[in-house]
């Protein structure tokens, strides 16, 4: 399994005798461990720390509705490991895997013997990290990872953090497969019922970009210094259209665009939208027909030094960008 990738459908007894299965796990971080039968014999001083840090975690964690799965999967049955949870006050579910499906199925079985080994799942039970380290040091590290992991989540990505719409290009030109890449990206976004109305076209060569530039005003002149332009168009038809004047294209043709600044910003690609263009000459030049709205260009190149900037957009290009208060924009119930 890689990393980010769902781990296999999976269901097992636990030591209350209830059904419980990958689906369960949704909604909360999950510690999954594998032990081999016989537990805890050379592992009880460990599942008592695992216990312990567990109860400790889940209290001082300060996010509300925050909670982490604590499952231990082994061979040993399901009477065995009741006893086992309460006689020693664990805070631990248990999986029976008498038949070994669990840990077939995970890939932690070693000349016929489950080996201990930890996953961590996110939310949507997606594989974040392994944790395989041995005494003593193990417990100290599997909650060090999935502390890190949790931070990592609440915060806001970096790519978000980091996206600009700059203006200084290099004269490096992009290539065919980023460009392809990036609009890939766009691709995935959700669109009402899936109707995907967005369309774009990649204008690089430099016959067909000399000319686009004609229909570019001169307020955007720094967009003549750009690798590529990609005209964002679509049309009403093409996508959901209510009563009430709510025209889905618009909106979904925007959330495709959107994933396609933060792939390029990942990459290390400006791609920086524009509404100031002569669209109508633009659309003509491009063959878009006359029921497509041409929502954007994006002018898309590799960072530079933009010697070519005025004073005011090399003031605007490295001062801090200034965003409303949540509080202006945030309203609750």
């Amino acid at each position: 399994m890689k990393k980010y990738e769902e781990v296999p459908y999976f269901k097992g007894i636990d030591d209350r005798r209830n059904i419980l299965s990958k689906d369960d796990l949704k909604g909360n971080y999950t510690i999954l461990i594998f032990y081999p039968k016989h537990l805890p014999g050379e592992y009880s001083e460990e599942v008592l720390q695992i216990s312990q840090q567990h109860i400790k975690y889940n209290k001082i964690s300060g996010i509300e509705g925050f909670d982490v799965n604590l499952i231990i999967v082994t061979p040993d049955t399901e009477e065995y490991l009741a006893g086992l949870r309460d006689e020693n006050d664990l805070d631990i579910t248990f999986i029976s895997d008498k038949n070994l499906e669990i840990s077939n199925l995970f890939n932690v079985i070693e000349r016929d013997s489950v080996q201990r080994k930890a996953y961590i799942l996110d939310r949507w039970v997606r594989l974040r990290d392994v944790c395989e380290d041995t005494n003593p040091i193990f417990v100290d590290k599997l909650y060090e990872k999935i502390e890190n992991i949790v931070f990592d989540d609440f915060s806001i990505d970096n790519n978000i953090e980091f996206r600009r719409a700059k203006r200084s290009f290099s004269i490096k030109k992009v290539s065919d497969l980023e460009i392809k890449k990036i609009i890939e990206a766009a691709t995935k976004a959700p669109s009402c019922f899936n109707n995907q109305p967005w369309r774009y076209h990649v204008i690089n060569s430099d016959e067909k970009l000399k000319k686009s530039f004609e229909y570019i005003p001169d307020g955007n002149y720094w967009m003549k210094y750009s690798s590529a332009l990609i005209a964002v168009y679509s049309k009403k038809e093409d996508d959901c259209a209510l009563n009430d004047s709510r025209d889905y294209f618009l909106f979904d043709t925007g959330m495709s665009v959107a994933n396609l600044l933060l792939q390029a910003t990942k990459m290390g690609i400006i791609a920086h939208p524009v509404a100031g263009y002569k669209s109508e000459k633009l659309k003509k030049f491009l063959n878009i027909d006359d029921e497509s709205v041409l929502i954007t260009v994006i002018a898309v190149g590799y960072p530079g030094a933009g010697e070519y900037l005025t004073e005011k957009h090399i003031e605007v290009e490295n001062g801090p960008r200034i965003r409303k208060e949540l509080d202006d924009i945030l309203k609750w119930n």
